[in-house]
């Protein structure tokens, strides 16, 4: 007699873990769906802004919801996409870097971080004939300067930051606007501006945010006529530095508060010109400064004055 076995029993774990696996993928996908909806809703309902010392800080949180609206999940304080959001804030303002702080459920901070000013840059936005020049005579801006209008603040890579603002001062509000532009920087900047360089622009040059006007070893040759001439060791100091190129790409001018000019080449021997001109004021070569015009220091053997 044959027997015959029937054991169904493998088929029964299919039929209970079908219904099992299921329920496990609904459950699944709603809660996927839940998570979804639930970051969907993370608006950005306040934007902060910190470490704005120059720039608009409401310009920057423009710039932000705009770019924060773009995309699939818009305004999500959770998926922002940081990168292009300081890029564009980037194209508007000269800044070093911008930080992201998420404060929940709906604050977003950022903290900006500002370059440092290296020097005030006067310009009258207006550009100028090439000044020409006889031999021993310097005609050079003195017409130009008394067009300058604007100051802005420049980096160490002769970048345009922004424009300076004067700032208001109520009990002096009218004597402040008869002070010349040129002598601001001093009388009204912060401390930590006021012994700023100030370059004025001979050449008109274009100027608004991120336009470089001067070259990146303008300021370095600044640093080194400071470094070669200070107030201790004369009897003048600096009001201003002139590049007037294109006439002479090499030069260097710096006007005193003894109104001459001091003429230089900025690959000159700058230990050696100082020397000289100490000796020349020591022994009473040069006499009565502020009777001058200038002193042409170009040559590291000799000097010219008048």
């Amino acid at each position: 007699m044959r027997r015959y076995s029937h054991n169904l029993s493998h088929k029964k774990p299919r039929q209970i873990i079908k219904p099992f696996f299921i329920a496990f993928a609904f459950i699944a996908f709603f809660l996927f769906g839940a998570a979804v909806y639930g970051i969907a809703q993370l608006k950005i309902t306040s934007i902060e802004i910190t470490g704005a010392q120059f720039i608009d800080p409401e310009a920057v949180k423009e710039i932000v919801k705009e770019e924060s609206a773009k995309g699939l999940f818009k305004s999500n304080i959770l998926l922002l996409q940081k990168k292009r959001i300081e890029e564009a804030v980037k194209k508007k303002f000269v800044i070093e870097s911008l930080g992201f702080k998420r404060r929940w459920p709906g604050t977003l901070r950022l903290t900006v971080k500002e370059l440092s000013p290296a020097a005030f840059w006067a310009t009258s936005g207006q550009s100028y004939e090439p000044i020409e020049e006889s031999e021993g005579e310097i005609r050079a801006v003195s017409g130009q300067i008394a067009d300058l209008s604007k100051l802005f603040f420049i980096d160490k890579r002769g970048i345009i930051l922004h424009e300076w603002q004067k700032p208001v001062i109520e009990k002096a509000e009218e004597e402040t606007a008869d002070w010349p532009l040129l002598d601001q920087p001093k009388l009204l900047a912060d401390k930590i501006h006021q012994n700023l360089p100030l370059i004025v622009d001979t050449e008109g040059k274009e100027a608004r945010a991120g336009i470089q006007v001067l070259a990146d070893y303008g300021l370095s040759d600044i640093e080194k006529f400071n470094k070669n001439f200070p107030k201790e060791r004369f009897a003048f100091e600096v009001k201003y530095f002139s590049f007037p190129s294109p006439l002479a790409p090499k030069e260097l001018r710096a006007m005193t508060d003894m109104n001459f000019w001091i003429i230089l080449n900025r690959d000159t021997d700058w230990d050696q010109i100082a020397r000289n001109l100490s000796e020349a004021i020591a022994k009473k070569k040069i006499i009565d400064l502020d009777k001058l015009s200038y002193i042409d220091l170009r040559l590291s053997d000799r000097m010219f004055f008048k």
